[in-house]
This record gives C-alpha cells, structure tokens and sequence, in this order.
C-alpha cells in the first residue's frame, strides 16, 4: 500500500464518495488539486522524517508505511510533499481539528505493481545501461556458483 496527499482540493459530498469507493476502495474524497504521491518522492525525505523523529521507532520505509503515526511525522510528510510539488505547505497544526484535516489529506492508494520485474527485482528501464558491455568474468568471487560445482570442490 502506497498514499497520496492531495493539496487544494475540494471535499466530495459523503455520499458520492461512499459510491466511488463501493467501485473502488481506493477513490480519493478529493476534487481537483494537486496530488503528491508517496512513491513519488525522494527516499531522502523519508530518511530526513525518520532521523527527526526517533522516538517513533521507524525507519524510512516505516514513515512511508505509517504517515499518520504521529502529528509531528504527519506535518513533515505533508510539508515534503508540498516542497515537491512546489507549492506552500499549509499551516502547522495548532489545534486537534487543525490535525484530523492534515490527516484526511493523506489518503491510502495501491502501490505501483506495473513496473516490469525481473529474477524479483525491478527490471532496469535504460536499455542501453544494462548492457553487457562489461568485459570482467561473471563470478568475481572464486567461490562455486551452482550446487553442482560447490559438490565437485569438496571431493
């Protein structure tokens, strides 16, 4: 699972949002503005949010995992996505509906599962850099690269 903040936007009526999630569980209650998604930004950011604020116990995979741990990770998400998308983040919260509006502005969204894998890893895009241009052996190690070879060095 991924998220998404959405800056600007409009609120859509209770009602038709509750239709468009029955569709889709992931439908924004937003209208129009300007959306950030996590997967977007720079894995810095995460880093940056989680040395900052130790006491939550988590990584950067952790604040992108869990947003809405803390006030103070929520604003930093919401502040990081603003700096990317190159807009004034909103006002730090001063009261406790102040933070349930930061807080709706994060919402959940499927991760991206369309980039093309390979071996289970994500499969390089540039063409010309994978390549195998490079002239060192395959196996650098010394050390057996099949079960087969491992059983015939120990005979």
């Amino acid at each position: 699972m991924s998220y998404r903040v959405t800056f600007g936007g409009t609120r859509r009526p209770l009602e038709e949002y509750a239709a468009a999630t029955e569709k889709d569980p992931y439908a924004t209650i937003w209208e129009g503005g300007k959306v950030v998604n996590f997967d977007d930004l720079d894995c810095s950011a995460f880093d940056q949010i989680a040395a900052a604020n130790p006491e939550v116990g988590l990584t950067d995979l952790g604040i992108y995992q869990r947003p809405n741990v803390n006030g103070a990770v929520r604003y930093a998400v919401i502040r990081a996505a603003a700096e990317f998308a190159g807009i004034d983040p909103p006002p730090p919260p001063r009261t406790m509906a102040d933070q349930k509006r930061l807080a709706n502005m994060i919402e959940a969204t499927l991760p991206i599962e369309d980039e093309p894998m390979e071996d289970g890893f994500p499969k390089e895009q540039d063409e010309a850099s994978s390549s195998s241009s490079s002239t060192a052996p395959e196996n650098t190690t010394g050390l057996p690269t099949s079960p087969e070879d491992s059983e015939s060095e120990t005979s």
